[in-house]
């Protein structure tokens, strides 16, 4: 299975796992968030009020092919 078809599937909510595990981190107690999917190597800026979806489409975006594509 090629990288893209695993992250559709994690996105469709089909993948064995159901949720994809995230890492999140803050360098400054809380004030900066960022996040990254367990064993990626990219991290994203997090804010709580964010669309997740659109936050997982241009994880995946990046992860899986280097590029966002803009919608």
């Amino acid at each position: 299975m090629d990288d893209m078809s695993k992250a559709e599937k994690i996105l469709a909510g089909t993948w064995p796992t159901k949720d994809a595990k995230w890492i999140y981190e803050s360098p400054d107690k809380g004030e900066t968030l960022y996040r990254r999917l367990m064993g990626g190597k990219y991290k994203q800026l997090f804010n709580k009020d964010d669309d997740i979806d659109q936050l997982n489409e241009e994880y995946f975006a990046i992860h899986f092919n280097g590029v966002i594509h803009d919608k």
